[in-house]
């Protein structure tokens, strides 16, 4: 996953931390190598073609583990560059030992970018703001590789030699940490056999008092074990208290279950009020001709918009009949929503209800309104 800044491509890692790479302009130009330093794409650009960056970028990747660490030395603490050029190669460095596995010499090449504050800024403008951001976040991306390290020497503590060792994993998993825990719960669980994960998801439903309920979303949607997903909703109370990563896996019940696994967990998610507009929208799709549950919400006053939403995205030609007959109905909320989702139908013959509908009703208030939509 990643996105642009400046002409800067940036890729997000497992851990969360930013690694941002060169792609043709880069963020810096050298004025002193004590201060903070803003430069403009232009600077760097005409910087980077004088100091002849891509060629000691070249240079760089052909350099052995030990060459790396002198490099690194000598880069972070030798003014015979402009500061720019200097933390560009560092970055290089960097990125070079995130695709390393941790040897002796990799953890102190390590611990030289972890210890370099980076000073390079680059000014960006945004609707007539203007922040500074790291150009070049060498620590960072160090701290990144640390962290991927570590998940790795955990995995292997919990799969020694393909075999799960199930009751360590549960009794960590139990624990304070729920960051850490799940970054490897979601690196784990790719790494286990379809038995393991059965096995593994028994063991949550007799443990589960004890282990975060994100953890055992994303082992939820792993396993596709709709028990998972009832016991996690359950347990929680709003979602407020939801990570994007169970956020994620919430929005994809519809695809890792069922028809008939899926409905339940998703009624669930309504009456508890758990992203009931996510709920809604999953539910209105689970079959070709949307679940009378939808049709029944337009009427309420707290869900009726979202399953005004639902119903507008669907297809189905028997939709707009029973959005239709709705129209006839004496509850003016029913009539409001279904007008609603006629509104936001792209189906062609929605528009058309909805003219009838206008040109018969003696509802002058509605009908302006209607005029607006």
């Amino acid at each position: 996953m990643g996105f642009s800044i400046g002409g800067i491509k940036t890729v997000v890692l497992r851990t969360g931390y930013i690694k941002t790479g060169l792609a043709v302009l880069s963020l810096v130009a050298a004025i002193s190598s004590q201060a903070e330093q803003v430069i403009s794409p232009v600077q760097a650009k005409q910087l980077f073609v004088a100091h002849d960056i891509n060629l000691q970028i070249d240079n760089i990747k052909q350099l052995s583990s030990a060459d790396l660490i002198l490099k690194a030395n000598r880069l972070s603490s030798i003014d015979d560059q402009p500061l720019a050029v200097r933390e560009r190669l560092l970055y290089e460095i960097s990125q070079i030992l995130s695709q390393g596995d941790e040897t002796p010499q990799n953890k102190q090449l390590a611990g030289i970018l972890l210890g370099y504050q980076s000073q390079i800024k680059w000014l960006q403008q945004d609707a007539g703001y203007h922040q500074h951001i790291i150009a070049f976040p060498i620590s960072a991306t160090a701290r990144a590789t640390e962290m991927d390290w570590h998940l790795d020497r955990l995995q292997d503590q919990f799969l020694r030699s393909g075999n799960l060792q199930q009751q360590e994993l549960l009794n960590y998993l139990a624990g304070d940490n729920i960051i850490e825990q799940q970054m490897l719960v979601e690196q784990l669980i790719t790494q286990l056999s379809t038995p393991q994960l059965n096995t593994l998801s028994a063991a949550i439903l007799d443990q589960r008092q004890s282990i975060a309920t994100a953890h055992i979303l994303a082992i939820a949607a792993q396993t596709a074990d709709a028990r998972l997903y009832q016991i996690s909703i359950d347990r929680l109370e709003n979602s407020s208290s939801l990570r994007p990563e169970s956020i994620q896996n919430l929005a994809k019940i519809s695809e890792t279950l069922s028809t008939q696994q899926a409905r339940p967990v998703l009624i669930q998610m309504i009456e508890r009020d758990v992203l009931p507009g996510v709920a809604i929208s999953q539910l209105a799709h689970l079959d070709e001709q949307p679940d009378q549950l939808i049709f029944e919400l337009l009427s309420d006053v707290k869900y009726g918009a979202d399953a005004a939403l639902a119903l507008a995205q669907s297809n189905n030609t028997e939709v707009l009949t029973r959005l239709e007959q709705n129209l006839q109905a004496k509850n003016k909320l029913l009539v409001r929503r279904s007008l609603l989702a006629l509104s936001l139908s792209q189906q062609p013959e929605a528009k058309l209800i909805i003219s009838n509908y206008s040109q018969a009703s003696s509802d002058v208030l509605l009908n302006k309104e209607l005029s607006q939509w």
